[in-house]
């Protein structure tokens, strides 16, 4: 006998799944069934991060393939098995999240293994603290004005040097990590 719809939204509220992705989950079985073989053996964090990327990132790219080939999709444009390599790069910290969703976008165009797409593109997270420390360097002596401006009191203005930082890296940064280091290296 099936899952019924109400079983199948009492499971993933036990999960602490977001209600629009259960929604999603219980009204296109695609999707549910999909997450379900992800998840599998998964810790909540992963979980969490894996209904996020599925309920955001990969559904936009089914529907706009939808929207292009004016076609219904009846098997997910990405192995489960690639799916849990990037979510298990997230999760290690490997790639940043600006990474994953370019990655998720190669992975199925190209039909390769994350890791493997990380690899050739130089996108997997820059850990190197001599490596970060020169491109914020870099980044705040070509901005002075914006420096001035964090300095004045609009921390705001930090995303724009986190951005730059992110494009010297070609992605491989973590913002988070960014934003720390320049903040401190600004004295904040």
């Amino acid at each position: 006998l099936p899952e019924l719809p109400s079983e199948r939204r009492a499971r993933y509220e036990a999960l602490s799944i977001k209600s629009d992705d259960i929604e999603l989950y219980v009204k296109e079985r695609i999707f549910g069934d999909f997450f379900d073989l992800v998840v599998q053996g998964y810790d909540p964090a992963r979980i969490l991060l894996a209904s996020n990327y599925i309920g955001n990132d990969l559904v936009k790219i089914v529907r706009d393939m939808q929207k292009r080939d004016t076609v219904l999709i009846d098997t997910m444009p990405i192995s489960t098995e690639y799916f849990r390599q990037l979510i298990d790069l997230i999760a290690e910290k490997k790639i940043s999240s600006r990474s994953a969703k370019d990655l998720l976008a190669l992975c199925i165009s190209e039909n390769a293994a994350p890791a493997t797409l990380a690899e050739e593109r130089g996108m997997f997270s820059s850990n190197d603290p001599e490596l970060l420390s020169s491109v914020i360097d870099t980044i705040i002596s070509e901005n002075p004005s914006v420096v001035a401006e964090i300095k004045a009191g609009k921390i705001s203005a930090m995303e724009f040097l986190v951005g730059r930082s992110m494009k010297a890296l070609k992605g491989a940064g973590e913002p988070v990590q960014l934003r720390a280091e320049i903040g401190k290296k600004l004295g904040l």
